[in-house]
């Protein structure tokens, strides 16, 4: 439930359900205590950053807070071995 509700709220929408009427303030109390999310964007990939920037942009109209790192390639690849995250390839 809470995933329909981020995601609702993230499109800038609200909607009844059992519960009530949720909306984006519903949505940023609840992200109130989710840490920081780091965005790994490769440095020099102006479709990877124009993308970062929109859905960063999006992300902290609900709350969430983001930490983007810009990283060479080589950084890049080395985070990439670690780390749990979805590439946007452009």
């Amino acid at each position: 439930m809470k995933m329909r509700r981020l995601t609702l709220a993230f499109l800038g929408i609200s909607f009844q359900s059992t519960l009530g009427q949720v909306t984006t303030e519903d949505a940023i109390r609840c992200n109130a205590d989710v840490p920081a999310i780091d965005f790994l964007v490769l440095e020099g990939d102006a479709n990877a950053e124009a993308i970062e920037d929109e859905v960063r942009t999006d992300l902290e109209k609900i709350g969430l807070k983001i930490n983007t790192r810009l990283l060479s390639k080589n950084d890049y690849n080395a985070e990439r071995k670690f780390c749990i995250f979805f590439v946007f390839d452009s």
